[in-house]
């Protein structure tokens, strides 16, 4: 990228030299936040400069490769990009921030590190292992010395800020031992019954004596794991905590693996709040002799609706296989996509119905999650990497009161005998993106958006690279991969 100028598709398409005044700011306000990150060290010494530091993610999953078998795609990408469709207009104007990493394909957006295939390291994690050192080893050498630019440019240092994935690429490449994996199994498993558990979160105590479902016990565990040194998350370091530049805060290592808010929402708990909610909805408020008529009056508005909001339904079947069963309703689709127009077309749907949602206090709660659910997601989508503390405060709330509402669902659920709302760790890991927006806006100005971390543009390079794969050979299929990678990249980046 540096031999042939192409560091634009790191910086939001800008040059270096053009910049290189939003780097110093970035990496200004970073510092607020993070004030013991490993990089200040350098800085302070003169041997890195903010005005050539290149602020990159890791990220990580697996594609779909021949006979539905799995491929490991690595991937980084640049914090700043070209922002995203949601992005406030008046930033777009004036041209200002550090916009986010959503617009354009990703291919023009993400650089592959590697492929391999799931057979390979399946029974094997020495290769799994093997890979991890070798990335970020050279990763590593680059935050170190950097890469010379040539003549009398001087070098850039590519920093990397995370690593980020779905939860289940985060367990295996961090090597985390306290996740969603060890979650208690039955009732009186933890919390309770003081159970001394393996723990649910790498970034707090959570499960281990300490009931996540418990929001003001895990709050309170959240604070202390920013001031309390814990045992860590791992038994085994990872390379990228033991190579690479990270907080120097207490348990800052841990925090270098973020959760991902959009899987945990549009993959995870949206799907049963959208599910739930809707059975719930045609069981109180709709007319009809039995569910098939009144979840066909579901189907026909969703369709209407996304028609008059210009949105792909995705899904051409609505029935009541699409919610799981009546009894212990599930999403059973399985494009995030279908989630955000669900949670859209529910806030409208209920608005429209006011006066027979007003009768109910559990739809009157579901509506007041619906709505604070949509708030956070359109929020941080239209926002910059970096948005102003009110602003973050505000929708770290909005995220919290729709965690409040599912679990006072659940509870009204169970009191009822339904099968309804069940919780997953996901909910913990929405809490900890929403403590952590209170957190920073208690320090400083700005806060880091938890959109950075979401993972829904690499979806689509994980699907293009998985696509590549399969049109070439198996038995070359790292190699082929790559090639055929260059060859596209070479063809977008050359048209601009």
């Amino acid at each position: 990228m540096v031999r042939m100028n192409d560091l634009d598709h790191l910086l939001g398409g800008f040059t270096l030299p053009q910049a290189r005044g939003r780097l110093v700011d970035f990496w200004a306000k970073y510092r607020v936040l993070f004030p013991r990150h490993q990089l200040w060290e350098d800085v302070d010494a003169g041997r890195k400069d903010p005005a050539c530091c290149v602020p990159i993610l890791i990220h990580g999953d697996e594609g779909v490769t021949y006979k539905k078998n799995g491929l490991l795609v690595l991937s980084f990408q640049g914090v700043w990009g070209h922002g995203s469709s949601k992005r406030n207009v008046d930033y777009r104007a004036v041209d200002e921030g550090i916009p986010l990493n959503f617009l354009r394909t990703g291919f023009q957006t993400r650089m592959l590190i590697c492929v391999c295939p799931k057979e390979l390291y399946q029974d094997d994690p020495r290769i799994w292992n093997a890979i991890f050192e070798i990335v970020v080893a050279d990763l590593a050498a680059c935050e170190r010395d950097g890469i010379d630019l040539g003549g009398q440019q001087g070098r850039i240092f590519p920093i990397v800020l995370a690593n980020k994935g779905d939860w289940s690429y985060l367990v295996s490449s961090g090597n985390l031992e306290r996740s969603y994996r060890r979650a208690p199994k039955g009732a009186g498993d933890q919390g309770d019954f003081q159970v001394q558990g393996p723990g649910i979160c790498h970034l707090c105590a959570c499960g281990q004596g300490i009931d996540w479902e418990n929001m003001a016990e895990a709050e309170a565990a959240m604070e202390e794991s920013h001031t309390v040194a814990m045992a860590p998350p791992w038994e085994r370091e990872c390379p990228m905590t033991r190579l690479l530049l990270v907080d120097g805060e207490v348990n800052g290592k841990a925090r270098f693996h973020q959760v991902d808010c959009w899987h945990s929402i549009h993959l995870g708990v949206g799907k049963s709040w959208v599910a739930c909610g809707i059975m719930t909805l045609q069981q109180l408020i709709l007319d009809g002799t039995n569910v098939d008529s009144r979840i066909e009056v579901i189907a026909r508005e969703y369709k209407e609706f996304c028609r008059r909001s210009r949105l792909d339904p995705i899904i051409r079947k609505i029935d009541v296989r699409t919610f799981g069963c009546t009894t212990s309703p599930e999403g059973t689709w399985n494009k995030a996509a279908i989630t955000s127009n669900f949670m859209m077309f529910l806030e409208d749907f209920c608005e429209r119905r006011s006066d027979l949602i007003e009768q109910h206090e559990r739809l009157r709660l579901f509506v007041v999650g619906t709505k604070h659910l949509n708030k956070f997601m359109r929020g941080i989508y239209a926002n910059d990497a970096l948005i102003p503390s009110a602003l973050a405060l505000e929708l770290g709330n909005s995220l919290r009161t729709f965690i409040k509402a599912y679990m006072w669902q659940a509870h009204a659920a169970y009191s009822l005998g339904l099968s309804f709302y069940p919780l997953y760790p996901k909910l913990h890991a929405l809490h900890e993106v929403a403590f952590e927006l209170k957190r920073q806006s208690r320090i400083a100005a700005y806060c880091t958006n938890p959109a950075i971390f979401t993972c829904s543009l690499d979806e689509d390079f994980i699907g293009r690279c998985a696509t590549v794969s399969r049109q070439v050979s198996p038995r070359l299929i790292a190699l082929r991969v790559l090639q055929r990678y260059l060859a596209h990249i070479q063809s977008i980046w050359a048209r601009g």
